[in-house]
């Protein structure tokens, strides 16, 4: 009867340790080989709402412009009004990379983006949003990039 029982036991197991761990998104860093790496694990992030991976991204002093506010200093104002303030509100972000380069420590994008705005302010109906961004990470200790700024401007807005 016991070695029924185990071997039961064993074959319930068996599968389940074959599978793979879903991998803990808010531990997961930045390895990018590219700018272009860095960037496209950011927007892929973004669009799943990975709020915790994106903001563990962020570096200590971050530095968030978004339209003409005020500048978000800091991975933790940053991580507050950016990340968990802009992603309920929208959804489908693309980007288009006009420019990106990568030295040992700093790897830039820049280009054009478009977002589809889910809940505008004061009401109305959802719309899409194009603009323009830069986005800078530097490599911090640990050989990690960490996105230091950002800034994302929309162009003048049409009728919606």
């Amino acid at each position: 009867m016991r070695i029924l029982l185990t071997s039961l036991l064993l074959t319930l197991a068996l599968p389940v340790c074959g599978q793979s761990k879903p991998e803990n998104n808010a531990n997961r860093s930045a390895k990018g080989s590219t700018a272009d790496a860095l960037m496209d694990e950011w927007v892929s992030s973004w669009n799943r709402d990975e709020a915790a991976y994106i903001e563990n991204g962020l570096a200590p002093d971050a530095v968030v412009l978004l339209g003409n506010g005020a500048p978000l200093k800091g991975k933790a104002a940053a991580g507050k009004d950016f990340v968990r303030g802009q992603m309920p509100l929208v959804s489908n972000l693309t980007v288009k990379a006009a420019d990106s380069g990568m030295s040992s420590d700093l790897a830039y994008q820049t280009g054009s983006y478009t977002q589809r705005i889910d809940k505008p302010a004061g009401g109305g109906q959802p719309y899409t949003q194009t603009g323009r961004y830069t986005f800078v990470w530097r490599k911090l200790p640990g050989s990690v990039f960490r996105l230091k700024s950002v800034l994302m401007a929309a162009d003048p807005a049409a009728a919606h």
